[in-house]
């Protein structure tokens, strides 16, 4: 992308050529995104009113990535995306209802009013997305026959593991504040997340340092919001 768009704007040439719009260290070469990441670590346990808010922006922005990899991966193996966009948005639109349900119901039956066991729950699920990540890579690797149905369920999967993980952090934040001002915080920090993960997937992760290194990324994420919440 950047190779093309320097035969327009001749400064970018020199950046490309000294490697700084693109990566091949594979997943070594991320301490780029791993030292930023333990600051905001640092800082969030300093300040720990902040670390539910910020690990949902995590979620935010891993839930928008994994999908734009789902994206960018159909196209990259079938030459076009048009047609299942709707298939695989509506996966994972399914999946962050199913997930909200689920987790609706597990603090209704199993986790009332216990702020510990709810916040090892919500640091299982920050886990499970990390995981994902990497089972992502792994499945989009793979010769995919039903490829049409796999897309679909695979963002099914990572919509439910965000949307299971917006209750669970809510009720961590009404068990020391106000309901409508916990569920605003909450919302908003779950939209800036999705614009982030959105903008920087698009525009840099995936087109420039490709989709397994992009899944790390999403995987660093997680891995950063488990330790700000434990």
């Amino acid at each position: 992308l950047v190779l093309w768009l320097s035969r327009f704007y001749p400064r970018l040439r020199g950046a490309y050529d000294l490697g700084l719009f693109y990566q091949d260290g594979g997943v070594a070469s991320l301490a780029w995104i791993a030292v930023p990441l333990a600051l905001a670590v640092v800082l969030v346990r300093w300040q720990r009113k902040w670390a539910v808010p910020i690990a949902m922006a995590g979620i935010g922005l891993a839930g928008m990535i994994l999908q734009l990899v789902l994206l960018f991966a159909f196209q990259v193996l079938h030459g076009h995306v048009y047609a299942e966009v709707s298939l695989i948005i509506t996966g994972f639109m399914a999946g962050l209802a199913l997930g909200a349900a689920s987790g609706n119901r597990l603090l209704a039956t199993r986790l009332p009013t216990s702020e510990l066991r709810t916040r090892r729950t919500l640091i299982g699920v920050q886990l499970a997305i990390a995981l994902c990540s990497g089972i992502f890579v792994l499945i989009l690797q793979l010769p995919l026959p039903a490829s049409t149905l796999v897309f679909p369920l695979l963002a099914l999967l990572a919509g439910a593991l965000g949307g299971i993980a917006f209750p669970l952090s809510l009720a961590l934040l009404r068990m020391r504040g106000e309901a409508g001002y916990a569920t605003g915080l909450l919302y908003g920090a779950d939209l800036v997340g999705g614009c982030l993960g959105a903008l920087f997937g698009a525009v840099l992760l995936i087109p420039i340092f490709g989709i397994p290194q992009t899944c790390a990324v999403v995987a660093l994420v997680s891995l950063a919001g488990l330790v700000a919440l434990a």
